[in-house]
């Protein structure tokens, strides 16, 4: 929205809780209980009012988004959970949509960017969801939220300017805690 995107298409289903507050920068103590939806459209029309802001207040599944997909230029996955970043995987492919989906636990996080049809997308990495549920979201370093939203930022900003995103057929793995990057290579 800083950066003055022409329209943003927001899923969010979810309601404001405690545990959120210390890597969802977005939301505040006062917020708890409230829809991060309706917060979301509010402030994020305070930051930039010429924005075009859809904001839609339930989880994004195949069904709702099949209509406002088609008309995205790029898909951001900031979910906490596999099967929507499996959702949002396919949904690019299906729709023919670049699309950045990043994963955050603990001190580490990783990310990789797709481009339908040209590169590996999030499957070649993992053929499908793990069975087992991701750690608890009280373990998460709220910093490694913000470095992997700045670089989902930066590749969906690059692929708008007609420039490759960085994590394309290369999944980006970060450990904050002993400031160690790598990028590996990922065949389609």
């Amino acid at each position: 929205v800083s950066a003055g995107i022409g329209t943003l298409i927001i899923f969010e289903g979810d309601v404001v809780e405690t545990s959120n507050l210390g890597r969802q920068f977005l939301f505040i103590t006062n917020e708890i209980g409230r829809k991060k939806a309706e917060i979301a459209g509010e402030k994020l029309h305070l930051l930039n009012p010429n924005v075009n802001l859809i904001v839609i207040d339930e989880y994004m599944t195949p069904d709702n988004s099949a209509r406002y997909l088609k008309e995205c230029d790029f898909i951001v996955d900031a979910s906490d959970n596999f099967n929507t970043k499996f959702q949002t995987n396919d949904l690019a492919l299906k729709f023919k949509i670049p699309a950045n989906i990043a994963s955050i636990t603990g001190y580490e996080g990783q990310i990789l960017s797709i481009l339908p049809g040209e590169t590996a997308c999030y499957r070649c990495v993992y053929e499908k969801p793990p069975e087992t549920s991701p750690p608890s979201e009280k373990s998460i370093l709220n910093a490694v939220c913000g470095v992997f939203g700045s670089f989902q930022a930066a590749e969906v900003i690059k692929s708008l300017q007609g420039i490759k995103p960085a994590f394309c057929d290369a999944l980006g793995v970060m450990d904050l805690l002993k400031m160690d990057f790598a990028k590996f290579a990922v065949e389609r």
